[in-house]
């Protein structure tokens, strides 16, 4: 008989894994899974903060750029390079889009008349004006050599905003791929979805993604001192075939890559978040102190109506909505 586990998801928890998710549908071939409002296990994201009303063992998986405080949650999943035991565990969120990953990982066997039938240059897709201010600095300096077609809310030019994301995409040879900030280890979908559509990412955000990814698949801005050095690598790219076929022809993994171990192991979630559900309750719980003032400072910062993001595990960053 599979083991019978009480769950509550909370703050936005299926905003990053859905019930019809691969990884809802694998944790339920192992265990019997109730929803209920009196949880033995919380899972839960970052976007509100309901997860202060309960006490019991808390797991946060994040697709934001945060870092967990593990003085409020059991265990978390994230974007950073820290070892915290069996605390924590390094899986950042484009995993989770298993599907564009999935593409992104076939994208160099694709025939080179795939690639030199794109007649589009560049697609920019945002709608978060709320990021740093290089992802808008580097449309408006591309745009001079050639049109970049935006299809999401800011600087939008084609006269609608776009519903399919992978089919407006497909049609580019590039596409501009920069995360909402900076930081080690936080690298999401963007990159994937890039490489999904058969187009090549020009990335910002992780410092140290070629540690994830290929570097020899992508245009790397921080490989550049400047923004119009980059731009005129682009440039030289976009006019050169011989040089976009072979960046097209790159396989997005390297030998011993980060995002190839997750590919290879796609059960890397299931696996961490079974090691917790097969241990006796009060064993897997790790944090006692719930009702603590620590916990009081978090809620009265949410009923004043801030959203607040956590940063490091003894300093916060408190932003006014």
């Amino acid at each position: 008989m599979k083991k019978n586990i009480r769950v509550k998801l909370v703050d936005g928890f299926e905003d990053v894994i859905g019930r019809d998710s691969y990884y809802w549908q694998e944790l339920e071939k192992r265990y019997d899974i109730e929803l209920c409002d009196k949880p033995d296990y919380l899972l839960c994201s970052c976007f509100s903060g309901e997860f202060l009303k309960y006490d019991c063992i808390k797991i946060v998986v994040l697709g934001e750029n945060i870092t967990p405080d593990f003085n409020l949650y059991d265990y978390a999943v994230g974007f950073d390079f820290i070892d915290y035991g069996d605390r924590y565990i390094r899986i950042p969120n484009y995993v989770y889009y298993r599907d564009a990953f999935q593409k992104a990982a076939q994208k160099h066997l694709v025939p080179d008349e795939n690639f030199l039938n794109k007649k589009k240059f560049c697609n920019f897709i945002y709608s978060n004006d709320n990021s740093d201010k290089i992802r808008n600095e580097f449309f408006l300096e591309l745009s001079k050599y050639k049109k970049v077609d935006s299809g999401g809310k800011i600087y939008n030019n084609i006269g609608k905003r776009v519903g399919n994301k992978y089919e407006f995409q497909k049609d580019y040879k590039f596409s501009i791929a920069f995360e909402n900030s900076r930081k080690e280890g936080y690298v999401t979908e963007k990159i994937v979805q890039a490489w999904q559509a058969g187009t090549i990412p020009i990335y910002w955000g992780n410092e140290r993604v070629e540690e994830e990814f290929n570097p020899k698949a992508f245009i790397n801005v921080f490989g550049f001192e400047s923004i119009k050095s980059c731009i005129d690598y682009v440039k030289k790219v976009d006019s050169n075939n011989d040089l976009y076929l072979a960046m097209q022809r790159e396989p997005i993994f390297k030998n011993e890559s980060h995002a190839k171990r997750y590919y290879d192991n796609p059960d890397m979630l299931v696996d961490y978040l079974s090691m917790i559900f097969d241990k006796p309750i009060s064993n897997a719980k790790k944090i006692f102190n719930t009702k603590g003032g620590y916990n009081k400072f978090y809620i009265n910062v949410i009923k004043k109506g801030w959203r607040t993001r956590m940063i490091s595990q003894k300093v916060w960053h408190i932003i006014k909505r």
